[in-house]
């Protein structure tokens, strides 16, 4: 008898296909409550490429179940071998659930995960993480005067992870002697032979200083990396004038007498010096640095935040349409990428997603700060035109306009990225929303109609406060409150529990606020002053500790520190071209 090549094929297929259904039935009869070997993707794209009906997979997959999560590769693959919508959502739905892992170490202390930064533990040590993806994670958990707690935990599905970090005391190390004072002087450089140049030199008591190069037009700081005998070394890095200096070079300096041995190398060029003490040049007293300036696009001009844990900061547009959100690499100061819609933008830096309003669509827009890609959208009410972020309890506060005079606030579940609010009146036009983490209170300024409020976070309800200026900047970890008193001049400094005017800044025209919460340092824009200056003020005594004149013609909108590299984000306008000043505090 003879066989066509043709029926030979079609007849192997038939039996591959028989054998692949016959098991996966085999397997769902043994085990007909569930309970059995969940299917795997390849089983799944077995039955779809041997012509199993989607709809029928579907009745599969909910009697076995499925054992992996349905990755962006998988679903393409799924869909390749003619997997359907409704297979997917079906897949997505039953994918394994991680329940929480729960931190059980010190009080107190600092919770990372893979890098991030996930919270603190509470006054019993606990604290829980939820809905980590299953896998290897690396913990870390620090706490101050503590060896850090290292290890890899692997968290499995549908199941309670518990970390148990017991932490032991850091050996105390020798007190170093850091170096203190100004020094100038000429260097020899032996490439060219014989080339000089002058050199100013601050080192500032602690493990840090500042360096600059003026017929180079180049400068930057120096970061302490030890001390052997009497030689101290430092790392060099060129923050202004990148092109012209040779970045990351090493230092090493000893003191002779009262001047001071200069020794550099790096990029295979060496140079010494020996540097008197004092300055040549007289900076202005706690003067600041302008690192660089990047050109912006006109649609993300209003708004700057900064995710500290990526150095990304993000630029949005205001209350309008067509406005977008731009990405900054902080490390680079270029803009890496337009996201998309967006104004009013505000990271959480402890979930790394950025937050922007959408006003017309009516939006939230949901964005990874680590690559800039659109994670979700939530639909929220009438004109969304800001977003502010509580991240010691992952909420959202949105304002909006488009109200009819009592424009809303609401709120969003940052978990879940999903409203949780109704409407929350303002009493008039959305002009300012902000949220004080340490309270969880939310400040709202709604213009002249509705002045400064605040809403109850427990009952969702707007009411007046005991003070008058316009919150715009919040310092967290001291609970302190800075706005622009209403009547235009000084910046009132507020207890964040009390509502008392604790002190007024020293300022006549306030402009934009920012908090280094590090440092505990408040930067404000004077507008009075000629050409308009950046005042810096200790956040412990409330006194002016330093200012740097901006450029004639600059007109700021908001500003943003990065709390980790201490750097300042400065929005301004100056002749229709937007730009974002980066400015180093050079205290």
């Amino acid at each position: 008898m003879h066989f066509s090549p043709t029926l030979l094929r079609s007849t192997a297929r038939i039996v591959v296909i028989t054998l692949v259904f016959c098991g996966v039935i085999a397997q769902l009869m043994a085990n007909p409550q569930g309970s059995g070997q969940p299917l795997s993707p390849e089983d799944i794209v077995d039955l779809l490429k041997g012509d199993v009906p989607s709809s029928y997979v579907v009745t599969l997959v909910r009697k076995a179940g499925i054992s992996f999560e349905l990755t962006p590769e998988i679903e393409k693959e799924i869909r390749q071998a003619g997997g359907t919508d409704a297979l997917l959502a079906t897949l997505r739905e039953l994918a394994p659930k991680v329940l929480r892992t729960v931190i059980d170490t010190s009080p107190n202390a600092l919770v990372y995960c893979d890098g991030i930064f996930q919270g603190q533990a509470n006054s019993q040590g606990r604290l829980v993480i939820e809905s980590l993806k299953p896998g290897e994670h690396s913990f870390k958990i620090s706490l101050a005067g503590m060896k850090d707690f290292l290890q890899q935990v692997t968290v499995e599905a549908g199941q309670e992870t518990t970390v148990r970090a017991s932490l032991e005391v850091a050996p105390v190390a020798p007190a170093i002697q850091y170096l203190t004072g100004k020094w100038h002087g000429i260097a020899v450089q032996d490439k060219p032979q014989n080339h000089t140049f002058p050199v100013t030199m601050e080192l500032k008591g602690e493990s840090r200083g500042t360096i600059d190069y003026p017929s180079f037009t180049c400068g930057g700081s120096l970061e302490f990396r030890g001390v052997e005998g009497s030689t101290s070394t430092y790392t060099e890095h060129i923050h202004y004038g990148k092109g012209n200096c040779i970045d990351g070079g090493t230092l090493k300096v000893s003191l002779a007498g009262d001047s001071l041995h200069w020794d550099w190398s790096g990029g295979g060029v060496t140079a010494v010096a020996i540097l008197n003490p004092g300055s040549e040049v007289n900076p202005s007293p706690g003067s600041g640095r302008r690192i660089t300036s990047i050109r912006l696009p006109s649609s993300a001009n209003i708004y700057v935040d900064v995710d500290p844990n990526t150095n990304k900061v993000f630029t949005s547009g205001g209350a309008s349409g067509g406005q977008e959100v731009a990405m900054i690499d902080g490390s680079t100061n270029r803009v890496v990428a337009t996201l998309g819609t967006g104004s009013g933008a505000h990271v959480n830096p402890v979930t790394g997603k950025v937050y922007a309003a959408g006003v017309y669509s009516g939006s939230i827009y949901v964005y990874s700060s680590v690559d800039g890609h659109l994670i979700t959208t939530v639909k929220a009410f009438d004109c969304p035109v800001e977003a502010t972020v509580d991240s010691s309890r992952n909420v959202i506060w949105g304002g909006a306009q488009c109200g009819g005079g009592n424009d809303p606030a609401f709120r969003i579940d940052g978990s879940t990225d999903t409203l949780t609010s109704g409407e929350i009146g303002s009493g008039g036009v959305m002009s300012k929303i902000v949220v004080n983490p340490a309270t969880h209170v939310v400040y709202v300024f709604a213009g002249s109609e509705g002045g400064e409020g605040k809403i109850d976070p427990g009952t969702l309800t707007r009411a007046g406060v005991a003070f008058s200026a316009i919150v715009s900047a919040i310092n967290p970890q001291t609970n302190r409150l800075y706005g622009a008193a209403v009547s235009g001049s000084g910046v009132e400094v507020i207890d964040g529990s009390t509502e008392a005017v604790l002190a007024t800044l020293p300022v006549s025209s306030p402009g934009p606020i920012a908090v280094d919460t590090t440092r505990n340092r408040v930067y404000v824009i004077d507008n009075s002053a000629s050409p308009p200056t950046l005042k810096v003020f200790d956040g412990a005594t409330n006194s002016q500790i330093g200012a740097m004149p901006l450029s004639p013609g600059d007109s700021s909108a908001t500003m943003a520190v990065n709390s980790n590299t201490h750097t300042i984000y400065l929005l301004v306008n100056n002749n229709s071209v937007a730009s974002l000043l980066v400015l180093e505090d050079g205290l």
